[in-house]
């Protein structure tokens, strides 16, 4: 059976529909990963640092030059293959 116009139209504006909820909720996606694995790294350091108590905390951030560590961040060389990032999954 052939569809009309009309049909057509409306099966264009669904999948229209479709495609945006799909981008928006990989958008979304997007932000809660990064949001997690801020936050995961935020408990990773005060953790590292002893940092127990809320006042700790706030030392150990003001301690924290943010220029120096995008220096830092933006000088060290990426892995190239065959090196392991010594990650979660390094495997010690």
């Amino acid at each position: 059976m052939t569809k009309t116009p009309t049909d057509l139209d409306a099966t264009v504006a669904d999948l229209t529909a479709q495609l945006r909820a799909a981008r928006r909720a990989a958008r979304t996606a997007r932000r809660e990963a990064l949001l997690a694995a801020r936050q995961d790294l935020g408990v990773w350091l005060a953790e590292a640092a002893g940092a127990d108590t809320p006042e700790a905390v706030a030392r150990l951030r003001d301690a924290l030059d943010p220029g120096q560590l995008r220096a830092a961040i933006t000088a060290a060389p990426e892995p190239t293959a065959g090196q392991h990032d010594g990650g979660a999954d390094a495997g010690y």
